[in-house]
């Protein structure tokens, strides 16, 4: 037994000064922990976007394959147009005058290239390919006039002269007196569609591991089996938001639906899912001028005038609440806080931006009022860093959680040969149902 030769003993007191001997009260004796069968964690497991989909726009299990379909689509009434190549004078008279139509949107195809009576009777305004100059006004009274033409009369009491590029925008049927009813024109369904990722998280451990007793978190296995769960979590978050897929969505009618994949080391065949924010970085349009953008990068700037014409085509699609989901990085939601407390001295930039709440499931959010509805800014972890200073708006009806196999998790897997060790594994099988991508938007604001 080691002697220690002071007669008065300290704390501090674990190697006797005088003979080097070595004691124990330092490094055996003495009891640093506050609690040694507890730790604390930096990180716990935040998925608002995978809870607020699953909440909101729901889980569709049971799937028959991992490969999915959907029907969507978009009504042609939205936007009901040509283009005109023909520059002309339609007389304040009864004659007409002939018309080549160019593009069509939202009415029949069919008139490009014959006749096709559907036309007959609607009238359109003439606009500047600009849309800020009026013409006027003309009724189709024919479409017999050569492939790709109609013969338009003035709807008005002034003459006017088309100009091509005009674009003439319909404003619905005139029906002669008499008439019957005019011909109907229909249109079809789109298919799009996406695929369920296998996605498996392990924990493995030895024999004598699993026994020891241990300070901080007594059972090395649980901690781990814990740990492992959020990270399998947080992975399925990430997968869901911004994973590639070769199969892609056909969200822009060009794809193909076929059985194409990459390999792992072995062979065999991996199945992925195609994220929203790759989906909307493929299919989505960032063309400002264009009615339909649904990308908007601000990372240059940002005013409130940009801001506010934004919000005219983020809240464009009808009908629905007037509050929007926006899931947002770090910076994204630090961007709007700075504008709030300093938003008057810049330029006018004012806005409204809610305390922080929380919602039934423990969603963490602010309100940010905007020019067409309100915003719920949702801080999400998984967009740290690469995606800090974006904000990712969805429309939930639009959306769902597409589940092949239910979560699993499977104990003591690797029993073969007298294993001495324990192995977990974490498995789910699920992808994310997209449809209508122009509902959803992926917004860019500066980093400040």
């Amino acid at each position: 037994m080691a002697v220690v030769s002071n007669l008065i003993k300290s704390l501090d007191q674990g190697v006797d000064t005088t003979t080097a001997v070595g004691g124990v009260l330092f490094t055996d004796r003495r009891q640093f922990y506050v609690d040694q069968g507890t730790y604390s964690e930096l990180w716990a497991a935040v998925t608002p976007f995978l809870t607020t989909v699953m909440q909101r726009g729901g889980v569709k299990s049971g799937l028959a394959d991992p490969m999915f379909k959907m029907f969507e689509h978009q009504n042609p009434w939205e936007k009901e147009e040509f283009t005109t190549t023909t520059a002309v004078a339609i007389p304040n008279d009864d004659t007409g005058a002939t018309i080549a139509v160019a593009t069509v949107t939202g009415l029949s195809q069919k008139i490009i290239t014959a006749a096709d009576a559907s036309w007959d009777g609607l009238q359109f305004e003439c606009w500047d390919s600009t849309k800020t100059t009026k013409r006027g006004a003309a009724i189709v009274t024919a479409t017999g006039a050569g492939s790709g033409n109609i013969t338009m009369k003035n709807a008005g009491t002034t003459a006017f002269t088309t100009v091509s590029g005009d674009i003439f925008v319909c404003l619905g049927h005139v029906s002669g007196e008499g008439q019957t009813a005019p011909t109907g024109f229909s249109d079809e369904l789109s298919v799009v569609w996406n695929s369920c990722g296998l996605q498996r998280t392990s924990v493995e451990i030895t024999g004598t591991l699993y026994q020891a007793s241990l300070r901080g978190a007594n059972k090395e296995l649980e901690r781990l089996r814990k740990m492992k769960l959020e990270t399998h979590k947080i992975r399925d978050e990430r997968m869901l938001l911004r994973s590639y897929s070769v199969l892609g969505t056909n969200a822009d009618g060009s794809g193909t639906f076929a059985d194409k994949w990459r390999t792992d080391k072995d062979g065999k065949k991996i199945r992925t899912t195609m994220g929203l924010i790759p989906a909307l970085e493929k299919y989505g349009t960032s063309t400002a001028t264009a009615d339909s953008q649904n990308i908007f990068d601000f990372s240059g700037g940002l005013n409130f005038n940009d801001w506010a014409f934004a919000t005219e085509k983020i809240w464009q699609y009808l009908p629905e609440s007037g509050i929007k989901d926006f899931f947002c990085g770090p910076r994204a939601m630090t961007y709007w806080s700075l504008i709030d407390q300093q938003g008057k001295l810049r330029s006018g930039f004012d806005i409204k931006l809610s305390d922080m709440k929380t919602d039934t499931v423990g969603v963490f959010f602010k309100y940010l009022e905007t020019p067409m509805g309100i915003a719920r800014l949702i801080y999400t972890p998984s967009m740290k860093r690469e995606y800090t200073n974006k904000m990712l708006a969805v429309t939930p009806e639009n959306l769902f959680r597409a589940e092949y196999r239910p979560m699993v998790y499977k104990t003591n897997i690797k029993t073969e040969d007298d294993y001495d060790g324990v192995k977990d594994t974490y498995r789910s099988d699920h992808g994310i149902g997209v449809t209508n991508i122009l509902s959803h938007c992926l917004v860019t604001v500066p980093m400040q």
